[in-house]
C-alpha cells in the first residue's frame, strides 16, 4: 500500500482498517511507530518501525498495491507494475465518506467481499454526526490549501457535509489538481460557486478572501495569519501542523478521521456562531 500523505496518525488509521478487513500490507513508507512514539522512560537513538528493507524487497511480490493519493502515488505504482507486474488501483484519500468507502471497496475486492461490522458502525457513526450538524455545515463557504491530494480529499468531504469549497488552492504546479477539483464541483453542483488553483500561495489565498470572504479556513497551520487578519476561524489539517499538540495523531482519514475533522469544523462554526449572536439566541443544549 502506498498511502501517499504521511502522517502517524493516518498510518495507524490505515492500519486498523486494513486489520479489520483480514488482509496482510506493507504500508510503504510508514512512520506510524517511528514519529509520535509513546513516551517509555527509555532513550532510543534510532526507534523501532517504519518500512524494513526485507518488506521493500517483498513489494514486488505483492498480489496488489492500493495507490492513494491520485496525484502523490500513481507515478510510484505504475513504477512497481513497470519493473514487476504488479498490478494496482489508483484511489483519493480516504478521506469523508465516498472516498473512504471506495477504499474498504477496493479492500473487500481483495478479501473475498468481507467487512467487519465494526467498520459499519464507524460509518454510522460519521453519518449521524453528518446529519445532526447539517444546519451548522449547510451552505458555509470555506477556504481549502494544502498538499494537492489532502485538499482534494477534504474538498470532497467538505461538499458532502453541505459546505461550498469557495476557494480550493495549493502551492503544486499542475491542472491535473484543478481539472480534478472542477469535477468535484460539478458532481456537487457547485460549479457556479467555487474556484480552484494551482500554483498558487497564501497571499493569493489572502487577496481572494478580501475580495470575497469565507466563513471558515481550513488547511495546515500557514494559514493562521490570514485567520487572524480576516477574523475567519481556522480548523487546522494536513501538513505541517505546527503551532498546536498532539495534531500529528490525529487521523484525518477513515471514518473516525472524518468524524474527528467534521467535530473540529462544527465546533468552529459554532464558537463563531457563539462569538458573534446575542445572548437569548446562545443554545446551551444542541
Amino acid at each position: 500500500m502506498f498511502p501517499g500523505f504521511v502522517n502517524p496518525g493516518d498510518i495507524r488509521e490505515y492500519k486498523h482498517l486494513v486489520s479489520l478487513m483480514k488482509l496482510k500490507s506493507i504500508m510503504f513508507p510508514d512512520c506510524s511507530n517511528c514519529h509520535g512514539r509513546p513516551m517509555t522512560g527509555e532513550y532510543k537513538m534510532y526507534p523501532e518501525g517504519g518500512t524494513t528493507i526485507d518488506e521493500i524487497r517483498a513489494l514486488g511480490s505483492c498480489r496488489k498495491v492500493l495507490a492513494l493519493g491520485r496525484l502523490t502515488s500513481e507515478e510510484p505504482a505504475a513504477q512497481l507494475k513497470r519493473r514487476c507486474g504488479v498490478d494496482f488501483t489508483l484511489l483519493p484519500l480516504p478521506m469523508g465518506l465516498a472516498d473512504t468507502d471506495a477504499f474498504i471497496m477496493a479492500m473487500a475486492n481483495l478479501n473475498g467481499g468481507e467487512i467487519d461490522p465494526l467498520i459499519d458502525e464507524e460509518r454510522g457513526r460519521l453519518l449521524d454526526l453528518m446529519l445532526d450538524a447539517n444546519p451548522y455545515f449547510y451552505d458555509k463557504k470555506v477556504a481549502i490549501y494544502g498538499d494537492p491530494d489532502t485538499v482534494l480529499g477534504m474538498t470532497r468531504f467538505c461538499l458532502e457535509l453541505g459546505m461550498v469549497p469557495k476557494y480550493v488552492l495549493t502551492g503544486t504546479p499542475g491542472e491535473t489538481f484543478v481539472k480534478l477539483a472542477k469535477a468535484l464541483f460539478k458532481e456537487y453542483g457547485k460549479e457556479d460557486m467555487c474556484q480552484a488553483f494551482a500554483a498558487k500561495d497564501l497571499f493569493d489565498l489572502h487577496q481572494f478572501i478580501k475580495d470575497e470572504p469565507v466563513d471558515l479556513l481550513l488547511g495546515n497551520s500557514h494559514g493562521k495569519q490570514i485567520a487572524k487578519a480576516e477574523s475567519i476561524p481556522l480548523v487546522r489539517a494536513g501538513f505541517p501542523v505546527l503551532d498546536r499538540y498532539g495534531h500529528a495523531s490525529l487521523p484525518i482519514v477513515g471514518y473516525r478521521g472524518a468524524f474527528q475533522l467534521a467535530t473540529k469544523i462544527a465546533d468552529a462554526l459554532m464558537d463563531e456562531f457563539d462569538r458573534n449572536c446575542a445572548d437569548e439566541d446562545m443554545d446551551l443544549i444542541m
